[in-house]
């Protein structure tokens, strides 16, 4: 299920899904993030997510990004985290020049 999950959201990255300007593509990779960080607050593998085989380095990044960062304690706290780590890679996107 985690990893359906995470394969369904990266497809929201996909050529096919590709976003036809910044703030849309900053919008679901944000997305992405948000649920990356969700099943590593759960406690999820970093391999079980690296399983995704996708050639976007965005996604990439974003779990490696996520695997840096800690997992919390407390229901509240790990929303909080999710949150936080979303508002991040939007921001993150946003303001990079490659994209």
């Amino acid at each position: 299920m985690k990893k359906l999950l995470i394969g369904l959201t990266a497809l929201a990255l996909s050529d096919q899904a590709f976003a036809a300007d910044k703030m849309e593509y900053c919008q679901r990779l944000s997305f992405v993030a948000e649920q990356i960080m969700d099943v590593r607050q759960m406690g999820v593998p970093i391999e079980t997510v690296q399983m995704i085989k996708t050639d976007l380095q965005e996604f990439n990044i974003t779990v490696e990004y996520a695997y840096e960062l800690p997992v919390v304690e407390g229901e509240s706290e790990k929303l909080l985290s999710t949150i936080k780590f979303k508002r991040s890679v939007y921001n993150i996107c946003m303001n990079s020049k490659k994209i």
